[in-house]
């Protein structure tokens, strides 16, 4: 388990499965390694630990020994991080609010626009989540409220979060 231990402390703590602390990394700062907001943390297939360094408008990828491997810059106020069974890792970016998928290489896939305060639309995409068939919900806590999206019949699947990976 991997907490985002991050307005005060600037780390990521690792906790084994019977909530017992294992090991910890991060400080304050702007150095690779180092975070100003953990705010987001996600898991891919190969142990690769994702955070969402928010405040350095950024995502970083470590091994699960906190071991740096990456940074991955240009975002702003990155939100929230899910990976999905094909790996695509989905990012909700907020300054102005947008979705982005990326491969595990860092590489943008495609995003699109979510910003404003009308449906469909979010003032802050704080988090997000979506099930096996493409339907996903998106919690805005600046405007206060959830949303639920249901994908066309003729939805494009590549461009659709699809296959969360979920918590054994």
């Amino acid at each position: 388990i991997f907490v985002a231990d991050g307005i005060g402390n600037s780390r990521v703590v690792k906790f084994d499965q019977d909530g017992k602390y294992v090991l910890e990394w991060g400080a304050k700062g702007s150095a690779d390694g180092e975070f100003d907001v953990v705010h987001g943390v996600a898991v891919d297939a190969n142990n690769h630990v994702y955070i969402a360094d928010r405040a350095n408008d950024r995502i970083q990828v470590f091994n699960e020994f906190g071991k740096h491997l990456a940074t991955w810059p240009n975002l702003n106020f990155p939100n929230h991080i899910v990976i999905t069974k094909d790996q695509s890792v989905w990012v909700a970016d907020n300054q102005p609010v947008r979705l982005v998928k990326f491969n595990t290489k860092g590489e943008r896939l495609f995003s699109w626009d979510a910003d404003g305060r009308g449906d469909g639309e979010f003032g802050e995409l704080h988090e997000f989540g979506f099930d096996e068939t493409g339907i996903w919900y998106g919690a805005d806590n600046v405007l206060g409220r959830s949303q639920k999206f249901t994908p066309k019949p003729n939805a494009d699947k590549s461009q659709l979060m699809l296959n969360p990976v979920l918590p054994q």
